[in-house]
């Protein structure tokens, strides 16, 4: 299995964390993927739905993290946005747990939880 994380630092720049075990999906193959951002008026964490694509996660990752920022930016009330994140998992259920997982800690810490449907 394979995770890796992205986003955008507070420089503007890429960053890229890989960690890898045996039995991850080869190349080519479709992964799904949801992403978050965390920020906004009254600490609000953002996510996105779980969608799927194909190709190379490392590929996509940068552009997803990205896509998801300019996402929130242009619509939501947002004055601090700190970087976006997008991880990615073999199965639709496993990234759907995973991000509900992330959610239900979040909730602990965040006054506000914005589900925005958004998907690439």
């Amino acid at each position: 299995m394979a995770t890796i994380m992205s986003g955008i630092n507070r420089m503007g720049k890429l960053v890229l964390l890989t960690a890898l075990a045996l039995g991850a999906n080869a190349l080519g193959e479709t992964n799904f993927y949801y992403c978050h951002a965390y920020g906004g008026p009254k600490r609000t964490a953002y996510y996105s739905d779980v969608f799927a694509s194909d190709g190379p996660p490392g590929g996509i990752l940068g552009r997803l993290s990205l896509a998801f920022h300019n996402y929130v930016t242009a619509n939501y009330e947002v004055t601090v946005l700190g970087p976006a994140s997008c991880w990615y998992k073999p199965q639709k259920g496993e990234a759907r747990s995973d991000r509900d997982s992330n959610e239900t800690a979040d909730k602990k810490i965040y006054d506000n939880i914005i589900q925005t449907g958004w998907t690439y």
